[in-house]
């Protein structure tokens, strides 16, 4: 049986995912992102009856990665994620509380930079930057509902990052 017109044996179409995989892997250099690119790519094929008008499908589905993978680095470039800089401390608080307040600042950074790529412009777009959700989807090419999702995982993953390092300074 075929699958979107690609080859019938599971095996081959393992093999074509996996050269499709690489192919991302090498020009994106981010796992979790390739991965986003790669089902991306799939989906494209599928949702635009791609399969039974195109002859060589590996090379439609690289055309395809490889604008999704352009469409990522502009959008990164018009949209740099900025770092937490000094200001967030505050100026004028006690110097304790700044320590406090830094070390906060610093947790939540590096558990920020846990996330995937995507999961962290998202989370920024629409918490820090206060996007809709709608703006957020509509820029990034994906349903509202999937920005609402990247943005729940996020803050889950973001909660557990920073009780993991709260609970390791207080061991310390």
């Amino acid at each position: 049986m075929t699958v979107a017109g690609l080859t019938d044996s599971s095996e081959n179409m393992r093999q074509q995912q996996a050269e499709l995989l690489s192919f991302i892997a090498r020009r994106v250099r981010d796992p979790s992102m390739s991965d986003d690119i790669l089902q991306e790519t799939f989906v494209r094929l599928l949702s635009n009856g791609a399969p039974g008008r195109v002859a060589n499908k590996m090379a439609w589905m690289k055309q395809v990665a490889l604008n999704l993978i352009r469409d990522h680095f502009r959008k990164a470039a018009r949209h740099p994620t900025q770092g937490l800089t000094e200001h967030l401390v505050g100026d004028g608080c006690p110097p304790d509380e700044a320590a406090i307040r830094r070390e906060n600042v610093e947790m939540f950074s590096q558990a920020l930079e846990s996330l995937s790529p995507l999961r962290r412009a998202i989370f920024i777009r629409r918490k820090l930057h206060g996007e809709s959700s709608r703006a957020v989807a509509q820029s990034l090419s994906l349903t509202e509902n999937a920005v609402d999702q990247h943005v729940a995982r996020a803050m889950i993953i973001l909660y557990a990052e920073i009780a993991k390092a709260t609970n390791r300074d207080e061991g310390a």
